[in-house]
Parts: C-alpha cells; structure tokens; sequence
C-alpha cells in the first residue's frame, strides 16, 4: 500500500525559513521519542504479525546473522572486530516482551508538518518485524548524533545530521524519556547501542565492498572503510564503557 505525504523531512539541514531554535529542537526530540514508544505499545498479538513472524530468540538471530553478514563482506582485517564479537556473543541480551519495531528509526525517516509539531509519516519499513523493542531503541540511537561526538561519526556519511543542533536531546536523555514513558527497563542497554553499532558498520561494510569490487564507482564510498572501522571502535568504546560501570 502506498499513499503520498506532504510535509518537511530533516536530514543535514533545516529548509529554508526555519530558525531552528531550542524549542523546535526539543519538540522534535521529544515527537521522535513519543512515537517510538506508541509503536512499541500496539499489540501485535491482535494481528496476523502472529502468524509470520518469530520473536523467540531475536537477539541471537540477529548477533549471529549480522555477525555472518560482516565475514561475507569484509575486505580488510580491522582492529577490534574480532573481540567484539565475542563481547556480544558473550553478552547477548534476553529479548525484552517483543514488539512491532520499526529497526530503521531515525529523524530523515521521518515527515513533519510545516510547523515542525507533528510527524505526519515514518518511512523505510523495509526491516520492520516482531522483535526486541530495545534492539529498535538502539538502531534509533546510533543514528543519533551529539556535538561532541568524533568528526569521523559525525561526517562519517557526509555533513552531520540536524540533532548536533542546540536544543536536540542527547542520547542519555533520549532514553531517558524513552523509558519513563515506556516503563521499560534500560538496564542493558549498553548491548543493544554496542550492537547497533556494529550493525550500522556491517552496512557500510556492505556498500564499502560493493565499492572495492568495482560493483559501483560511486566516489562517496572509497573511503566508507575508515567509517566503518571508526564504527567498531565505537561500539568497543561502548561495550567496555559500560562494563567498567558494571
């Protein structure tokens, strides 16, 4: 089914016209965030999702699958890489009570009214399945880029996303608002943002070997393999952070 959406999409830059203040900036943080949750509160068990999908065992699946995914594509060895896959086989997370998820949840898939008040459509639903809700919350999250994160995170794709501007919630908070509003418990969630950004490096990867192959000349991706190794990096950062916490 398709039906045509008229309104504003924020990628790199606000239109033109629009002073993106610290109100706007909060708001639409906080409009991403409700609708995350909203999705994640419709009970699928009333639906025929019933029927064709298989929320048992998501997690693993996906560690082992994406884990697949990245030895069928790599190109060259990067450092870390083998030790954070057994930081997640190690420490592969019980599926929360699963949900609809979305599993490409971020600002650019996502329409706003003129006002930029109201999402008026959420795009991509490509990847959407019965699954972890916090595996969705942690996809949305390695999206979501802060001031102070590295250059190479923040250009890694390009010219960073809007959420460096004042205003927008950082990560923390975010998830914060996510599980206040929710009540689910966020208690490892440093598993889910280690794997999701493992999962957006096996992306890259992907496109990175298309590249190397000669399957695209596209110039953007020659140097995707630095992005992709900043992108673990990343996700080690995360996972040791989180165990010198433990």
């Amino acid at each position: 089914m398709m039906e045509r959406k008229r309104g504003i999409v924020l990628d790199t830059d606000f239109p033109e016209g629009i002073t993106p203040g610290r109100e706007i900036c909060r708001s639409l943080s906080e409009t991403m965030v409700n609708h995350l949750v909203e999705l994640h509160s419709i009970d699928y068990t009333k639906t025929k999702l019933t029927e064709m999908t298989k929320p048992e065992g998501f997690m693993e699946r996906q560690v082992i699958g994406w884990i697949r995914r990245y030895e069928r594509a790599e190109t060259d060895i990067v450092q870390g890489v083998e030790q954070l896959k057994q930081w997640m086989l190690k420490n592969v997370s019980e599926s929360e009570t699963p949900s609809i998820i979305h599993y490409d949840y971020k600002l650019n898939n996502a329409m706003f009214n003129k006002e930029l008040t109201e999402m008026v459509g959420l795009f991509d639903w490509e990847m959407t399945t019965v699954g972890d809700p916090l595996a969705d919350l942690g996809v949305a999250m390695s999206y979501w880029i802060e001031p102070d994160d590295s250059d190479l995170l923040k250009k890694g794709m390009g010219k960073p996303p809007v959420t460096v501007t004042p205003g927008f919630m950082t990560r923390d908070e975010f998830m914060e608002d996510y599980a206040r509003k929710s009540g689910r418990d966020l208690a490892y969630m440093n598993f889910y943002q280690t794997f999701a950004y493992f999962k957006l490096a096996v992306i890259c990867q992907q496109i990175y070997y298309r590249w190397k192959k000669g399957q695209t000349k596209d110039p953007r991706f020659a140097h995707l393999d630095r992005f992709v190794s900043s992108l673990i990096q990343y996700a080690l950062y995360t996972a040791e952070k989180n165990d010198r916490k433990g």
